[in-house]
């Protein structure tokens, strides 16, 4: 049995940050059926109650980019807890009926595994935050695949950026971070919040006034370092998902 996939990402709060340099993700993507989805999500909150039951030992929380692909991320110590995670769900299936368990795998076409890693020290973390992320329905994750190399450059244009965040006292965290397997390496991440879709493009574009006196000096070294993006919209689904 591969890892039960739907995405879980429980960041930290700011003195959880400080205490630990970085948080490393197992993700698992799955990409359900548009036929199957009812099914999937009904068989999902199914499982999820016997998680409760049995205490199962791993937080996850359900996210979709509302493409029919389901996001898990598992905050794990090291890569070798896939395993632990997917002996964990064994026993969950076999209590739920191995019978019963086909419906759920018959709804999705593929799935893969991948690991990330959030870095602290380069993330934005405000003193003041605006909104906790228990409120932030809304995720943008994005995606900067770098030229071979160029991690300390892009380093030092996200302090730049961070630096110009803090003296404006922008409200809002961003998470950065790096992928480690199952990706196109390097590739530098960064996660933003909002309470709604709405909400976050406010934010954003309140963030993107703080940054416009240096935007010629930004732009310039982005594209240096940058040699193609990819942002993934994600709606959290709170009812799905999981805290031990």
């Amino acid at each position: 049995m591969g890892v039960f996939l739907f995405i879980s990402i429980v960041f930290f709060s700011n003195s959880n940050a400080q205490e630990k340099k970085e948080q490393l993700w197992l993700i698992g993507t799955e990409v359900v059926k548009p036929a199957l989805v009812d099914q999937y999500l009904e068989i999902n909150k199914e499982m999820l109650a016997l998680c409760n039951e049995t205490g199962f030992p791993f937080d996850f929380q359900l996210w979709t980019s509302g493409d029919f692909r389901y996001y898990l991320w598992y905050p794990v110590n090291s890569m070798q807890d896939q395993q632990t995670i997917e002996a964990a769900w064994e026993k969950v299936v076999e209590k739920y009926g191995y019978e019963k368990y086909r419906k759920f795998e018959e709804c999705i076409d593929y799935n893969m595994e991948q690991f990330a890693v959030i870095k602290f020290d380069l993330s934005y973390l405000p003193a003041n935050q605006r909104s906790s992320l228990e409120n932030s329905h809304y995720a943008r994750w994005s995606l900067m695949y770098l030229k071979k190399g160029k991690e300390k450059e892009m380093e030092t244009l996200n302090s730049k950026i961070k630096t110009l965040a803090d003296a404006a006292a922008f409200p809002d965290a961003k998470y950065v971070g790096y992928g480690r397997t199952g990706f196109e390496n390097p590739v530098f991440m960064v996660w933003s919040f909002g309470k709604s879709v709405k909400d976050f493009w406010t934010q954003d574009d309140k963030f993107y006034e703080i940054l416009k006196p240096e935007k010629k000096e930004i732009d310039a070294l982005f594209g240096q370092c940058v040699r193609k993006t990819e942002d993934r919209d994600m709606w959290w689904l709170k009812n799905l998902s999981y805290t031990k």
